[in-house]
């Protein structure tokens, strides 16, 4: 049998903006377009809890909010869950999405 090699890592970025494209859908309603990717790195009493990238999409007629931010979380335990926020007060950029997240508790460390 041959050994398939891994898939091109521009298929695994679209995969990956799909699947958040997929979840903001699911948590907002509406479509989005893909803005840009915000490297980002967070740390709560000198540990880090989040090193990541977060997308910033557009959304596409969404009664309330321009912009959304998204992000992965691995929570461990092979448990996975992608965080969405809507640019609206208090999160109005992609370290304060982290921060956000962290609070309610998205993060194992928390």
């Amino acid at each position: 049998m041959r050994h398939r090699p891994d898939p091109p890592i521009d298929a695994v970025r679209m995969s990956e903006l799909y699947a958040l494209q997929h979840a903001i859908y699911r948590q907002h309603g509406c479509g989005s377009r893909h803005l840009r990717s915000i490297p980002v790195s967070e740390t709560f009493a000198g540990v880090s809890v989040f090193t990541g990238i977060v997308e910033l999409f557009e959304l596409i007629e969404h009664p309330q909010a321009r912009r959304c931010y998204a992000f992965g979380l691995d929570l461990g335990g092979g448990r996975f869950r992608y965080v969405t926020f809507l640019e609206l007060p208090p999160v109005e950029s992609a370290v304060k999405a982290v921060q956000v997240a962290m609070a309610e508790g998205s993060s194992p460390l928390f």
